[in-house]
């Protein structure tokens, strides 16, 4: 059996984890990891892949957020011209 666990890692309760699953730094699970190799990351954790693409939106929040404002301001301004 190989398990690994990168720091801060949390498993809460009396779980069953299979075998060559990876779980990175700062990564919670309080439920059972049934399939064998699976990567996690995250609290509370999931996959690793799905991770990274949540982070990437994550990053863009601000942006985002300026974005949606600025759309916000233009409907309010054609609502207004009507």
């Amino acid at each position: 059996m190989f398990l690994l666990f990168g720091g801060h890692c949390g498993v809460g309760g009396h779980i069953k984890i299979a075998n060559n699953v990876k779980m990175g730094a700062f990564t919670a699970t309080a439920g059972n990891v049934r399939k064998e190799g699976t990567i996690l990351r995250g609290a509370p954790a999931f996959d690793a892949s799905a991770f990274g693409r949540s982070w990437v939106g994550v990053r863009n929040l601000p942006k985002h957020i300026k974005d949606i404002e600025e759309l916000k301001k233009e409907i309010s301004l054609i609502k207004k011209q009507k």
